[in-house]
Formats: structure tokens, sequence, C-alpha cells
């Protein structure tokens, strides 16, 4: 501008376009330097929380490291950071920048209106530059946030590699936001850095809980001694290591699969299948006839193979499945190890790794419980060939208890007997073998015969003993301790040797 009227002509007009054009230059300098430098600080910034997460150790603590620090580096007054529950229900939400509610945690459920469940319902941002536009979407919030004297906010989701949502990073101004496009890429940046820190710190979660979990399937495992305590330990804890809804084992018996599922109610629509024949369209069956792991990712999967169990496995809830063999010691295909969830998992090589891992712990403890039920049939019958009950005797009452120290075979080297001499005298004797296991049981065996039949015969007390220790030094069986004692009711009184 001038202060009087000038001729404005070429010249002039040259002179102007230069300096203009100078002037354009340098702001646009200015510009580039001003975004280097807020590219610069932004940058900064975002390795500043990228370091701040690597140092936590847990995924709680990396959300808790990224809530403090996210707000950063968009210049935020407050950070919100949700991430869905193992119910996948709702958003535990950690609040910072709030005032005397910093670092607490709540749960919204999913159904809620709030921006930041918006962002992960449809799995897009919500920007709400001012409070005029809160108002429009979200009246209900408008005054807590006036109170907290917020007026802007955007909510971003956090999306895991596979494309799905598992969290909302939410920011908050106290003043209104353009939210340019430099401003949507500052925002977008924070929000997929908070994402690859938790997915990583989750991932490195379900692996510890996957081992420690596993530890303790082992550990109940260990401790089962027949196949319903297989079943019952592998419904209550092979889950979580797995990251599974719901988990059983079946096991063949003669031309038949038999499940070992616990009685529920809820488990009702399983009740056909708790015994199927193995020549039978039961999906967990293609397990035992490949010998390899069968993994179905959607109930159409199942479908394919038994549309009958997909559609009641959808009432369940259950919508994927996987099934693994049991292989025994000596190669065979004893059962099969079924697994299951509500919503379907990645079935990565680590998954199918750790499902093959619960399945030979499964295969061991059926091969265990099949060894123990043997050795329960053995004890059982050398208890009523062994320690028959005692004969009964009027005016005398006989109690007898056996308890093996070992619960390997259920007997020893120890035994006893209870003999009728006629209607008023019981001879009663106590023994114990030298060695453990299976010998001693045999060497018990035979001098217990030997004995019972010398008392029999109408041997004395003394000589019983010693025809016993004569037949033990003959044939190299040892040495054995034994009680000898004759109740003879009609003299009240008691003789014994030992």
């Amino acid at each position: 501008t001038w202060g009087a009227a000038v001729e404005v002509d070429d010249v002039t007009l040259a002179g102007l376009a230069t300096v203009g054009e100078m002037c354009g230059q340098a702001l646009g300098r200015a510009r580039v330097i001003d975004q280097a430098r807020r590219d610069a600080v932004t940058s900064r910034l975002l390795a500043g929380l990228a370091e701040a997460a690597a140092t936590a150790a847990t995924a709680d603590e990396v959300a808790r490291r990224l809530v403090d620090r996210a707000g950063d580096v968009p210049g935020a007054t407050s950070t919100h950071i949700g991430l869905l529950t193992d119910d996948r229900r709702a958003l535990s939400v950690i609040h910072q920048g709030l005032g005397v509610d910093d670092a607490r945690v709540d749960v919204r459920g999913l159904d809620r209106p709030w921006p930041m469940l918006d962002a992960f319902r449809r799995n897009d941002i919500v920007l709400l530059g001012d409070l005029d536009a809160v108002r429009a979407r979200y009246p209900s919030i408008v005054e807590g946030m006036q109170e907290t004297e917020l007026e802007a906010l955007a909510s971003l989701p956090l999306v895991g590699t596979d494309g799905v949502p598992f969290g909302v990073v939410t920011l908050a101004w106290a003043s209104p936001q353009r939210f340019d496009a430099g401003q949507a890429t500052t925002l977008q940046a924070t929000a997929d850095l908070c994402a690859s820190s938790l997915e990583r710190a989750r991932a490195t979660d379900r692996a510890h809980a996957g081992t420690s979990s596993l530890a303790t399937l082992a550990t109940h495992l260990s401790a089962a001694s027949s196949f319903d305590d297989v079943g019952a330990a592998i419904v209550a804890h092979a889950t979580r290591a797995l990251s599974a809804d719901f988990a059983l084992v079946g096991v063949v018996e003669g031309q038949h699969l038999r499940l070992l599922a616990p009685e529920a109610p809820s488990l009702g629509p399983l009740a056909p299948y708790l015994e199927t024949d193995l020549s039978g369209d039961f999906p967990a069956l293609a397990a035992l006839r490949e010998r390899r792991l069968v993994t179905f990712p959607s109930l159409d999967d199942i479908a394919a193979a038994d549309p009958r169990v997909a559609d009641d496995l959808a009432a369940l809830g259950l919508r994927a499945a996987a099934c693994a063999p049991l292989i025994d010691a000596a190669g065979a295909a004893s059962g099969v190890f079924v697994v299951l969830w509500v919503t379907s998992p990645t079935f990565d090589e680590a998954l199918s790794a750790r499902i093959r891992a619960v399945a030979d712990l499964c295969a061991q403890s059926i091969e265990r419980s099949r060894l123990f039920d043997a050795e329960h049939r053995v004890r059982r019958d050398l208890e009523r060939t062994v320690l028959p009950p005692p004969p009964r005797m009027d005016g005398l009452e006989v109690a007898t208890r056996y308890e093996p120290a070992t619960a390997a075979v259920g007997m020893g080297g120890d035994w006893y007997d209870a003999i009728a001499l006629d209607d008023r005298r019981m001879c009663l004797v106590v023994g114990d073998v030298s060695g453990h296991g299976a010998g001693a049981v045999a060497t018990m065996t035979q001098i217990r015969t030997v004995v019972h039949t010398l008392v029999v015969g109408g041997m004395t007390l003394p000589d019983v003993l010693m025809r016993t220790s004569a037949m033990l030094q003959r044939d190299r069986l040892g040495y054995a301790t034994v009680l000898l004692a004759v109740v003879d009711l009609a003299l009240g009184a008691i003789d014994y040797v030992t």
C-alpha cells in the first residue's frame, strides 16, 4: 500500500511480483523447517514412547506406560487406553490425565454409546474437534468433559496384525482441535505404536501364561490315576494352556471312542457323543484315523464332517475346534484330545505345537491310567485270594485292615490270616517278608500257604515257626518275621509265639 496515489507501471508490477515470489519462497522454507521441527519432535516423542513400552514386563505395565506418555506425542491433555477383556464383552480402560482419578481402571460394556466403544465396534477412528461435535453425537458425555475442562477428543482402534481390533486409545484436549492431515498422521502413528507394543506384550503374556498353565496341567495329570481323573484335569486346566474355551479327551475302548466329559446341564448337547462308533463321522475321529492334528477353523469346516455336531457346538456358543491323536508308547492311537473355542484362533505353528504338547501329556496320562487300572485289578485279585475275610466265631470279633505303603501294585510282603481251629479257638497270624515289589508278594504267598497248612494240620505254634524257618533256608527265600497267636475262648487265654 502507498500513502499517496502512484502510477503502477510495469516496472512496479515486476518489482511487486519479485517481492511476492521471494516472500512465498521464504514462507515455504519456513513451513518446511517448522514441519521438519515438528516431525523431529514427533519422532523423538514416538521413540521415547516406544522405549518406555519396551522396558515394561507385562501387557498391563505396557498399557500403563503408554497411557502415561502417549498423549505427549499429539500434545493431548489426557489419555485413555481400553483393552478387550478375556470374555470379549467389554473394554478394560485405564485413564490418565483426569486429576484425582489418574491411573484408575474401569470396565465398559461394548453396547454403551461412547466414542471409545464406537471406535472399537466399527474399527474406525472417531474425531470430535469441539464440544459442539461431541454434543451432536454423544450428548451424555458433554457434562463430564466440561467438568474435566476437555473440549476435543480422538478415539483410534488398536488393531492387531490380523486386522482385528483388540483395544482403543483415546486422546483428549483442553482446547478445540482442527484434526488436519498432519495431526491425523501423528494420531495414527501414535495408535499404531501403541497397538504394536501392546500386541507384543500380550503375546508374551500369553506365552508365559501358556507355559505356566502347561506346567499346572502336567502336575494335575501326573496325579490322575483313572480315566475320569484325566478327563477332569483336562476340562479344568487344558483351556488356559491353549487360550481355549473348552477341552476334553476321548479314549478308545474296543470299537468305540468314549469322551471323558464331566456331567453338567450346560454340556447336555455333548451327551450323544459320549460314546461313538469308531466307524462313524464324528469329526474327532479324523485325527484318530489320520494320526495327525486336525483343525476346524469354523463351524462350516465342522459341518463338512458332521452337520449335527456343528449345530450342537453352535448351541454351546463354540465356533472352532482342533483334534489331536493320543499316541501311546507302542505307537498306537489310544484316544483323541479335543479343544474348542468360542472365537476361532490363528492356527499357527506355535498353537499347533502347544496342542500337540498337551495331547502328549494326555496320552501319557491315559496310558498310566490303563496301567493303574490293570494294577488295581491285580491288587483286587490278590486281596481276594491272599487276604480273605476272617472266619466268624461266636464270642470273638476279628477286624482286619490292610494298607499298602505303595500304590504301585497295592500289596507287598505283609500278610495276615485268621484260622478257626475249632468252634472255640482261633489262630491269628501277622507276618512280613523282607523285600519289596512282586518278588516279596510271591514269597509272602508261599510262606502264608505253608504257615496256614501247618496250623490247620494241628502242629504246635513253635513247630510251625521252626518248619517254616527251615523251608525259608532250604529254598533261599530270604527271611520273614511272623507272630502266631491262638485265642482260646473256653480257657480265656492267648498263646503266642514270634
